[in-house]
């Protein structure tokens, strides 16, 4: 089994040490890959170890989340994948823009750190709607948001909740075979 460090706070390049963390969620390997449809009806989800550690950072950082959000991680040979569900009260805004264009949505972004030395780390994010942005942090502080990584996310939207499904292909992280452990953020 793989270890993955989650963080679910925003990445802070040279402030956190990520090489220090305590491992908070352990990937699944998955036989079946899931079908990417923002549900969670495949044996691959109903065998994940299901995370809701996360923290708030805004307005009070570090309180307890006023919304309820759980993630899953689970591998095959091809690529990683993680499933989100974001529970909200407020009405759930999603508006379909280009890839990569900011809009007022809500959002969710998986950042993963293959190297796992928390100074390079690729993100990819959706909204409701499924609109993707990504890009490539490098160098403790510098981003390439033109980086276009070949990944697939697909949404599903309810009345007090939202999920999605992300499919990200190993070919897109660069990575030590022999490594067990990565850095994994998620972030709403």
């Amino acid at each position: 089994m793989r270890r993955i460090i989650i963080f679910s706070c925003l990445f802070l390049f040279g402030t956190a040490s990520l090489a220090n963390a305590t491992p908070l969620a352990t990937a699944s390997r998955c036989d079946d890959a899931p079908k990417i449809d923002g549900e969670f009806g495949d044996s691959c989800w109903a065998n994940a170890s299901w995370n809701e550690q996360f923290q708030q950072r805004d307005p009070e950082e570090g309180a307890t989340p006023s919304e309820t959000t759980r993630f899953a991680v689970a591998f095959d040979k091809a690529a990683i994948y993680v499933a989100v569900e974001a529970e909200q009260s407020a009405p759930i805004i999603g508006y379909l823009s280009r890839r990569d264009s900011g809009s007022p949505s809500d959002w969710v972004t998986v950042s993963i750190g293959s190297a796992s030395d928390g100074r390079h780390a690729k993100s990819f994010a959706t909204n409701p709607v499924g609109v993707r942005a990504d890009q490539r942090h490098y160098d403790d502080t510098k981003s390439d948001a033109t980086w276009d990584g070949r990944w697939d996310v697909a949404t599903s939207v309810e009345d007090d909740r939202w999920r999605m499904e992300f499919r990200i292909p190993l070919s897109q992280l660069s990575f030590d075979e022999q490594t067990e452990e990565w850095d994994l953020q998620v972030e709403r």
